[in-house]
């Protein structure tokens, strides 16, 4: 008799995780556990892994390793439930270990217990510690992913899948928009002297244009039709028709960058405000706190968040509507050059616009990720415990 199984009915590979709060004299004053959640970018390395041991014994053409999605451990502030999305909502970073022991003054860092952690037949049990100094503020959500430090700003970024140089890097950049079927770009080639390019979206040129007096680079916007270009604490509204300019809007702030959305101009100005700018008359309208200092770029999704970029190619998604952080995420990888400017693409993936060269960040690299069922808060005054569980 042949035994039939039912695939439907196994059980994936789950993750367990335990946070544990203790006081200076190593007292419990808290504990929380939760169950992640697996992603598509982790159950494609497990299937690579299995057609891996296939091709050992048996010859044939191996596909190429996706990417592994394991290699630290991440403590974030982010509040949003779990969803198996390539750019996550992942909050502002609060803490992080790798899988090697640590005992240095880093803020953010943990270390491997490797005392305390093992593995058998049927699970993998990590233990994690946190002394006093690292690890601190509230967290909400425990992920496994890919994070490193860069070279130039020295800040512990998230690794994304991405791809880069994605038209030509000789071009110094100052600004990109959405147009109604392409991408604007503004900057500078000296060798042709063209100014701004009509980029395709599938991010490929489709054709440069010349300078035209008066027309400002300092951030660009395409809003009802026109391309709007601003320089110092002036915009000018283009026919790109024509590639006339037909109208001009002067301000009484200086000018760092721009973008539309729902029939007005939002300018980044150099003080702590996003303004909104009426496009018949150039009178402010209103503003917002900015997310954070140093914003160069602002651009909004279909669903009404904004996202800014900050010259360290740090970006932030915020909520206008309560002026809540979803984002403050510190990518990898970056620019030597600083950063000027932030497009989002026709598949919800983000791209930076540095001085020169060009990234757009595909997919963040996580493999797993739970909410906790309420947040825990780490002082100085604590030491942690984050246990995880891989049950298969």
């Amino acid at each position: 008799m042949i035994k039939v199984v039912d695939l439907t009915k196994l059980k994936p590979v789950r993750g367990l995780v335990t946070v544990e709060l203790f006081d200076k004299s190593g007292k419990k004053n808290k504990e929380i556990k939760s169950e992640n959640m697996i992603t598509t970018l982790a159950k494609n390395h497990l299937l690579w892994d299995m057609k891996e041991d296939f091709f050992r014994g048996c010859p044939g053409t191996l596909p190429a390793e996706p990417t592994y999605s394991f290699n630290n451990i991440i403590l974030t502030t982010s509040d949003i439930a779990p969803q198996d999305v390539d750019i996550p909502f992942i909050g502002s970073l609060i803490g992080w270990s790798g899988k090697s022991t640590y005992s240095g003054s880093d803020t953010l860092r943990g270390t491997l217990n490797t005392v305390e952690s093992y593995a058998t037949n049927d699970k993998v049990h990590w233990v994690f510690d946190f002394p006093t100094h690292a690890g601190n503020g509230t967290i909400r959500t425990i992920m496994w992913g890919n994070t490193m430090n860069d070279p130039i700003y020295g800040l512990r970024r998230f690794v994304f899948d991405a791809t880069t140089d994605l038209w030509d890097n000789t071009i110094h950049q100052y600004g990109i928009t959405r147009g109604d079927d392409c991408f604007w770009l503004c900057g500078l080639n000296k060798t042709n002297n063209r100014f701004f390019w009509k980029i395709n979206l599938d991010l490929t040129i489709a054709e440069s244009y010349p300078y035209l007096s008066g027309i400002g680079y300092d951030g660009i916007a395409w809003g009802n039709g026109y391309l709007w270009a601003a320089r110092g604490t002036r915009i000018v509204k283009v026919n790109v028709t024509n590639w006339t300019v037909i109208d001009a809007l002067n301000l009484t702030i200086p000018i760092v960058g721009i973008t539309w959305h729902d029939g007005i101009l939002w300018v980044i100005s150099t003080d702590d405000f996003i303004y909104k700018i009426n496009p018949s008359n150039g009178e402010i309208i209103g503003n917002i706190v900015k997310p954070a200092p140093n914003i160069v770029g602002i651009v909004f999704d279909n669903n009404g968040l904004l996202w800014a970029v900050r010259n360290n190619a740090e970006f932030f998604t915020m909520d206008i509507n309560n002026n809540k952080i979803l984002n403050a995420v510190k990518a990898y990888p970056i620019s030597s050059w600083d950063t000027s400017d932030i497009w989002i693409n026709e598949d919800n993936t983000i791209g930076i616009l540095p001085y020169r060269g060009q990234i757009k960040y595909n997919r963040l690299q996580y493999g797993a990720r739970t909410l906790l069922p309420q947040p825990i808060t780490k002082t100085s005054n604590n030491t942690m415990k984050v246990t995880y569980d891989f049950v298969f």
